[in-house]
């Protein structure tokens, strides 16, 4: 089950891949 925590690290996750990624 996702739990508030596993979703909000996930999508920090993938905001910072996302933002770093573009340079």
């Amino acid at each position: 089950a996702w739990s508030i925590a596993g979703f909000a690290s996930i999508a920090t996750f993938i905001y910072y891949k996302e933002y770093f990624y573009e340079e």
